[in-house]
């Protein structure tokens, strides 16, 4: 197998060791150390949902969506995208959510010969290599991973109406929206208590943990880039018993050297009234690692109840999405909030949702819920008017909460790829202008364009089109060339691309 160089400053990454599990003790998170010993763990980072599927376009920005699953370029793209600014932790629900063909999901949105289970107990192989690929590269940079195993909502990559519907118990059948958003919240229950759908579903949860990456020669239950499985994303009514027999299944049947997060949207419908009772409550604790909740709109006085009532359990907690993007939110006192609570030990780590990187061709994949993220610049959503100068500076404050909540420094000058950017488009007219797009790299913030060595100007990493840039210097045969150069002071400039020859056709 042949490793293509990614990193600027190899040295400053660190992968992880085979036997560097992130481990816990009452409420603190631990990392193991190579040499045996344990630090506390803290973090924070961000969530790339479709490291595993993604149905959006990949190739430029804007572009109708469809389904793939990602290049090696885009999984490396925004892994080091991650870790550039600041991340330690990535949760991605597609490394652990794959079911389905559509007929239970909404809009009737899937992808039959994408998915590792498009029908009960049918696994397909080859759709792991992407999911595969992802965890590797997350192990090679040093960035731990949370995996939700199925999910309350009814999206293009699967959950559980799948499993519901396999077993002729879904009553999806004419909904259009999203399950829980037209239907009485309730009426999904019966994942949790059917024995052959429960049956089902630790199959399935089986098939995941217990396959083998064909990059580490590892089972994903043996892997420590994996840092906990999550039992699901936004689960409103898992019961308590659920819960417990799910976590029991994975780390004694299954044996699984991973923690396991119960993925109960508390800030929606509660804790379990179970733990009430101390002895149900001891049997949780046991088996249980964090409790996380998702907080849309973001809700200081609510972060801080569940903060207080979670250490109360003597479980870690996490905040494992967030709605930044809410205008009448205060984003600073929020973060600030979040912070202040890892400092009392009181919130073990959160993640913002969600990143994306560079597209195929030139820009950034775009993606339409408002919350995208890219660093160290990308496409505003549409709330900031057009206002990137806004969005830049939120992006860096983004970077040192990520940074802070790991009581590490902000650095001064933040990691950029090697690889060197790639012209895509390339149209020239001798004596007036070049037309260029190209494929942008991770950590990069300006790029220069030369022609024949005559630097023309700088274009920001955030292209929605190709770019004319009006010169006299251009002629027939000129070399065209892109420089990438990073973000921070006295910022370092990138590997070069190849240089191009101005297309006889367009002369």
């Amino acid at each position: 197998m042949i490793l293509l160089p990614l990193l600027l400053f190899v040295s400053t990454v660190n992968s992880i060791c085979p036997s560097c599990f992130i481990t816990r003790s009452g409420n603190v998170l631990y990392e193991q150390m190579e040499d045996g010993s344990n630090e506390v763990f803290t973090f924070s980072g961000v969530n790339i949902y479709w490291l595993g599927m993604d149905h959006n376009n990949p190739d430029v920005p804007n572009g109708d969506a469809y389904f793939t699953h990602p290049s090696n370029y885009r999984v490396d793209d925004v892994l080091m995208s991650a870790l550039s600014m600041g991340s330690r932790v990535v949760r991605s629900f597609t490394l652990g959510i794959s079911t389905g063909t559509g007929e239970f999901h909404a809009w009737n949105c899937g992808w039959e010969e994408g998915t590792v289970w498009s029908e009960r107990g049918v696994t397909k192989e080859e759709n792991f290599a992407s999911m595969d690929y992802a965890i590797f590269r997350a192990g090679e940079l040093g960035l731990r991973l949370i995996v939700p195993l199925t999910n309350e909502w009814n999206y293009c990559q699967g959950g559980i109406q799948d499993f519901l519907g396999w077993r002729g118990k879904s009553d999806l059948e004419g909904v259009d929206d999203n399950c829980v958003c037209n239907m009485d919240q309730h009426r999904q229950d019966t994942f949790y208590t059917d024995p052959e759908v429960v049956s089902d579903f630790k199959e399935y949860v089986s098939v995941i943990l217990n396959h083998v990456n064909e990059y580490t020669g590892i089972a994903y239950k043996d892997d420590p880039t994996i840092m906990a499985w999550e039992s699901g994303n936004e689960l409103y009514f898992p019961t308590y018993d659920w819960t417990v027999n799910l976590a029991r299944y994975i780390k004694e049947e299954l044996g699984s050297h991973q923690l396991f997060m119960d993925g109960r949207h508390i800030s929606v419908t509660g804790f379990n009234s179970e733990l009430e009772d101390p002895v149900l409550l001891s049997t949780y604790q046991e088996v249980v690692d964090i409790v996380s909740d998702h907080l849309y709109p973001m809700d200081t006085d609510k972060l801080q109840e569940f903060a207080v009532q979670v250490a109360e359990y003597k479980i870690p907690f996490v905040i494992g999405e967030f709605g930044w993007n809410d205008k009448d939110a205060d984003v600073e006192k929020f973060l600030i909030a979040m912070k202040e609570l890892q400092s009392y030990g009181l919130l073990s780590g959160s993640l913002f949702w969600s990143m994306f990187g560079h597209a195929e061709q030139y820009g950034h994949v775009t993606h339409d819920d408002g919350f995208s993220i890219y660093w160290p610049t990308g496409p505003e959503p549409e709330s900031f008017h057009h206002n990137n100068v806004a969005y830049r500076a939120m992006m860096k404050n983004f970077s040192d909460h990520m940074f802070y909540m790991s009581n590490r420094e902000v650095p001064t000058t933040y990691l950029m790829s090697d690889i060197s950017p790639v012209i895509t488009v390339l149209e020239c007219k001798p004596g007036q202008w070049v037309k260029v797009a190209f494929r942008g790299i991770a950590g990069g913030h300006l790029y220069k364009v030369s022609v024949d060595g005559h630097a023309l100007g700088f274009i920001e990493d955030r292209q929605n089109e190709p770019t004319f840039i009006h010169t006299d210097v251009v002629q027939e045969g000129s070399k065209v060339e892109v420089i990438p150069y990073g973000y921070g002071d006295g910022a370092q400039y990138g590997t070069p691309s190849e240089e191009v020859v101005c297309p006889t056709s367009s002369l």
